[in-house]
């Protein structure tokens, strides 16, 4: 009975050496602080930027979901934004996507998944709509442009192009190639 006891003992204390040593063996990393790039210093949800010119005018409007600052000065994420600017002839123009990057040190908004533009003008029978994986604004210009496959509706005339320019103050629109689609003038009486 007392040999069984010591191996049991003496095979315990086996046991035991053995874990130490294999707890030993294994490779110890250090913790690593998280990138100072990626690492949010604030957040912010429902956020609203307004940015007025010195008469005071509204000269447009960015919206957020949740906005966050990351490390790199000047460099915000943007969950669900949603850009909002208005024209001296009244044209609304409401661009919205899924994400978003603001760089305010450039004055750039980078739209992407999904973008979706609605331009309307009082007396207009339409909404101009416009459709885009990715969209980059210079808010500086008020020119938004991509290079991306389009989409475009106005009333029943539907167009597509690869890549556009839009200045969001004059209105004017230039599809860059491969337009193709139908124009539809509406009936006389501009009913809806």
């Amino acid at each position: 009975m007392n040999l069984r006891r010591a191996l049991a003992g003496l095979l315990l204390l086996a046991a035991t050496g053995a874990s130490f040593w294999l707890l030993g063996q294994v490779e110890r990393r250090p913790n690593r602080p998280a990138s100072p790039v990626t690492t949010p210093r604030y957040f912010l949800t429902q956020a609203t930027l307004d940015h007025w010119n010195r008469p005071g005018q509204p000269l447009y409007r960015v919206t957020a979901l949740r906005l966050e600052r990351l490390g790199h000065p000047g460099f915000f994420v943007l969950s669900e934004p949603v850009f909002e600017s208005r024209s001296p002839d009244a044209t609304v123009w409401t661009v919205r996507s899924r994400k978003g990057t603001l760089y305010s040190e450039t004055h750039v908004l980078k739209l992407r998944h999904a973008v979706f533009a609605r331009g309307t003008r009082p007396f207009m029978p339409f909404p101009l709509t416009i459709s885009t994986p990715w969209l980059n604004i210079v808010l500086a210009t008020d020119r938004a442009s991509t290079s991306a496959r389009t989409k475009i509706r106005y009333g029943r005339s539907h167009m597509t192009a690869v890549g556009f320019t839009l200045d969001l103050k004059t209105n004017r629109l230039a599809l860059l190639s491969k337009v193709d689609g139908q124009i539809v003038l509406p009936p006389r009486g501009g009913t809806r």
